[in-house]
């Protein structure tokens, strides 16, 4: 049996700065994210593979875009385009109404 080195595992401190989230944020997140989301379960030493996590982050937009595409009876092209006209809006409306 090999055994997994610590550059193949990440702690969930890790995980969360790879998503851009506090550990706290992380922590108290990560049952709905493994429940509804599809993250990788940790091990039973509470660490992640980082290739299952990596794969996790690489996939996790389309197909969270897909699904909301599918629940709204959209393409996800026209979804993407909804998404991104949001985000724009947020940003630079807000910044030049002030």
């Amino acid at each position: 049996m090999q055994t997994a080195t610590n550059d193949q595992l990440l702690k969930g401190h890790q995980v969360a700065a790879l998503i851009g989230w506090t550990p706290e944020t992380f922590s108290r997140h990560k049952p709905r994210l493994i429940a509804s989301e599809g993250f990788p379960s940790p091990l039973p030493s509470g660490r992640y593979w980082r290739s299952a996590v990596m794969r996790w982050i690489e996939t996790y937009g389309d197909n969270k875009t897909a699904a909301i595409a599918q629940a709204q009876g959209k393409s996800i092209a026209s979804a993407r385009v909804h998404d991104d006209r949001r985000a724009l809006t947020e940003k630079y409306v807000a910044r030049n109404a002030a």
